[in-house]
Order: C-alpha cells, then sequence, then structure tokens
C-alpha cells in the first residue's frame, strides 16, 4: 500500500519567486497563480491548516478504528454464516438420522423392527391360542376337547342319574342280594313247614328237606356272590377316581389296594397362560400357574418359536 503523505509534511519552500502554479476554476478556465502569493495565503493559514490536520488525524483514526470494526464484523459474519451452514448440515444430517431411525420400510428403523416383532407376537399367539375357538390347533379348542372328553369319561363312569354308571350298578347288586336274601328266607320259612309235616309224610317231608337244603345251599351261594359284588361295590364306592399330586387321575387297584396313576390329565386350568412384554429388553414373558406345565412347553432359542407339548 502506497504511504501518502500531506503538503503540509513536506519540507517548506522559502523562495516561491518566480516560481507558479496552474490550474483551472469552477468555469473550466485556466488560470495561474503565483506561489509566492500562495505562500502568502498559507502563512495566513497555517492555524487553519494546523486544525485542520489535527481534525484530520482525529478522522484517520477515527477511519482506522471504523476500518477495523468493519472487518472484524466482516469476519463475524464469516464465522456466523459457517456456523449457520454447520448448523444446517447438522439439522439435515440429524433429520435424516431420525427417518432412518423411525423408518418402516429400513430394517434398521424403530417402526419396521416393532411391526416386525408385532407381526411375529401374532403369529405366535395367533399359532398357540388359535384364531379362533374353533382352531383344531390352538389351545382353547384343545382344551374344550379334552373337557368334554373329561364330562363324557365321568358321567359314563357315575352314570347321568342315580341308575347309570357305577351308582345304578351298585344299587343293582344291592337290590339282587335283597332279593336272594328274601329269597332265601322264605324257602328256610317253606322248609319249617314242610317239615311240620314231616310226621304225615315222612318220606316226602324228607325228600323235600333234602331239596329245600340244596336250594338254601344255593341261596346261600347267592347271597355270599351278592356280598362279593356288594363288597367289591362298596370297594370301589369307598375309594373313587382321584386327582393325584401329579394332577393326572388316579383309579383304585382292588388287587393291590392301592391307587395307581392312569396317565391322564386331570386339570386344565395349567393350559391358560399369561403374557407379558419387558420393554426394557423387548423379551416375551409367560406366566403359567401350575409347576405341572413346566414340561409343556417349548422355547426353540433359534427360531424363538413357542410349543405346547399336549398330554
Amino acid at each position: 500500500m502506497a504511504i501518502k503523505k500531506k503538503i503540509s509534511q513536506l519540507p517548506e519552500c522559502r523562495d516561491f519567486n518566480g516560481l507558479y502554479t496552474i490550474g483551472v476554476d469552477g468555469s473550466r478556465k485556466s488560470v495561474k497563480v503565483s506561489l509566492g502569493y500562495i505562500a502568502e495565503v498559507v502563512s495566513g493559514m497555517q492555524e487553519a491548516t494546523t486544525a485542520a490536520n489535527t481534525a484530520a488525524s482525529t478522522a484517520n483514526t477515527a477511519a482506522q478504528r471504523a476500518d477495523t470494526s468493519r472487518q472484524q464484523i466482516e469476519a463475524n459474519e464469516q464465522t456466523r454464516i459457517s456456523q449457520e451452514n454447520a448448523r444446517v448440515q447438522a439439522e439435515t444430517n440429524r433429520q435424516t438420522t431420525w427417518n432412518n431411525w423411525f423408518s418402516d420400510t429400513l430394517a434398521t428403523g424403530v417402526r419396521k423392527l416393532w411391526n416386525d416383532f408385532w407381526s411375529s407376537i401374532n403369529n405366535s399367539w395367533n399359532g398357540f391360542f388359535g384364531t379362533s375357538a374353533e382352531d383344531t390347533n390352538g389351545v382353547r379348542k384343545i382344551w374344550s376337547t379334552w373337557y368334554s372328553n373329561v364330562q363324557s369319561s365321568w358321567t359314563s363312569f357315575f352314570g347321568s342319574n342315580p341308575n347309570g354308571g357305577v351308582r345304578g350298578e351298585w344299587a343293582s347288586l344291592k337290590s339282587d342280594a335283597q332279593a336272594a336274601t328274601n329269597a332265601a328266607n322264605q324257602k328256610a320259612a317253606l322248609a319249617n313247614e314242610k317239615a311240620a309235616l314231616a310226621n304225615e309224610k315222612a318220606t316226602l317231608a324228607n325228600e323235600k328237606a333234602i331239596l329245600a337244603n340244596e336250594k338254601a345251599s344255593l341261596a346261600n351261594n347267592a347271597a355270599d356272590n351278592a356280598n362279593t359284588q356288594a363288597g367289591r361295590a362298596k370297594e370301589y364306592a369307598d375309594h373313587p377316581p382321584m386327582m393325584g399330586d401329579n394332577g393326572n387321575w388316579w383309579e383304585w387297584d382292588e388287587v393291590n389296594d392301592e391307587y395307581k396313576d392312569t396317565g391322564i390329565l386331570a386339570k386344565g386350568g395349567i393350559l391358560y397362560p399369561s403374557f407379558q412384554v419387558n420393554t426394557e429388553t423387548m423379551h416375551l414373558i409367560m406366566n403359567y400357574q401350575d409347576d405341572i406345565a413346566a414340561d409343556m412347553f417349548n422355547l426353540d432359542k433359534e427360531t424363538g418359536h413357542l410349543y405346547f407339548n399336549y398330554k
């Protein structure tokens, strides 16, 4: 940058004789002025020039400060523009990341992951409980079928009324035993009557007595058999089928005088587990009511499928 100097800063000329300066006036006419005259004018204006120089120096200082401020403002504006560009880029990156995070099409999107997870849960739920109460592969249908079979077996065994099933058989055995006993009593009475006539018809009485004894023996045998059947019926009545600690039906073994496990499951409440989702780990948690069900459910850790092992 060229260094500017004011005229007042140049060495002062003491001799202006014969020196002129030329210029133009306001009408664009040539003007020739003696430097001596100018020197006189200048001499008279030194004080004004000094004041003007001081003012000019002050103005230059102000101008330099203004230029410095301008440069600082321009630098600040450039910084602001750079920061604004960085903010816009950061907002663009944030928006892109946000869209990718909540995308329902990208494999890593939260909504896509949630939709896939919920679809898997829904399929597992339908596969376990069935799409309706009549779905043959659903727990509800399996339970209703099992319960219907249990009711049918119960009704078949115990009868739907006092005259059917075990109760009817016991009543029939008791009635037959009573009838046999009454018949034996009647025949014994007849034998006594015939014995009273033995004096008159000894031979006939002896034959009839023998016949009466045979019939009485048959009656006694029938009564013994009736008592045996009644005893068996009473033993079964005193030891009805019961549900064991393992949840199966146990029935009475009259040969060994003990209960034996039939292997038939007698409990149904365990087939209605409850489910909940751990929102932190996104794990599906199953709760069931009875430890008997522990070996009835199997989770495939590779596929995530939950299987029900029906007994």
